[in-house]
């Protein structure tokens, strides 16, 4: 059906679950372009208890609670995102299609470790797609979302992500947990002594030590 030609296009597929998927569609022509290029109607999915192939949010959910570097998590979903699978309670939306074009503004999921939502604009006749998708992830507290598109040709579509929300929270996320590692260690008396002649010098500042001390918890979190 049409449902499933799109989603396998695209390395996208319902492998799981109990899907109910209603077409109202007309068209007409003398070839399988000028046929496609007709087509109108309107349509829904419903998907419930199952699962979708080529992504894995189960998996960003679980791995970035061990990232320590904002800019690893763009690996992590170039990997995590491109395959695998997701297991979901819930999947729809609806559809319209107009002289071939298909068009929804309310995909929804509710998966294992995320919920998401899109839009979606696949063109038949050109063979291209325009979707765009936010996820939450429902293990991160205070996570902000994180954006997927899918874009160009239905069968190779390229994937972008927008992580700058998510990036900006992981780095405020781990500098805190700098800090609070630092500050729980005793710090000395902020009094600094009189140096005398021939004395030696003072220790260092408190401030001094607490940058030191920062770039040190940096320092071996690279390593």
């Amino acid at each position: 059906d049409l449902s499933r030609a799109m989603f396998n296009a695209t390395d996208l597929d319902i492998a799981k679950g109990t899907v109910s998927f209603r077409l109202n569609l007309a068209g007409r022509g003398a070839s399988s372009r000028a046929l496609v290029s007709s087509l109108n109607g309107a349509g829904s999915l419903d998907a419930v208890n199952g699962s979708v192939k080529g992504f894995d949010l189960g998996r960003v959910n679980t791995q970035l609670k061990n990232i320590n570097q904002p800019t690893a998590i763009l690996g992590l979903l170039q990997t995590a995102m491109t395959g695998g699978s997701t297991a979901f309670s819930k999947l729809g939306g609806t559809f319209k299609i107009t002289n071939g074009v298909v068009r929804s503004d309310d995909l929804a999921l509710t998966a294992d470790g995320a919920t998401g939502k899109g839009t979606l604009t696949a063109n038949l006749p050109a063979w291209t797609i325009n979707a765009e998708s936010e996820f939450h992830l429902t293990g991160q507290s205070g996570a902000p979302p994180f954006g997927m598109a899918l874009k160009g040709r239905l069968d190779q579509p390229r994937r972008i992500f927008k992580l700058n929300e998510l990036q900006a929270w992981l780095a405020a996320k781990v500098t805190t947990g700098l800090i609070n590692q630092f500050i729980k260690k005793k710090l000395p008396s902020t009094t600094a002594p009189q140096v005398q002649p021939g004395q030696a010098q003072p220790a260092p500042s408190t401030e001094d030590q607490f940058i030191r001390g920062i770039f040190d918890l940096l320092q071996k979190k690279k390593k």
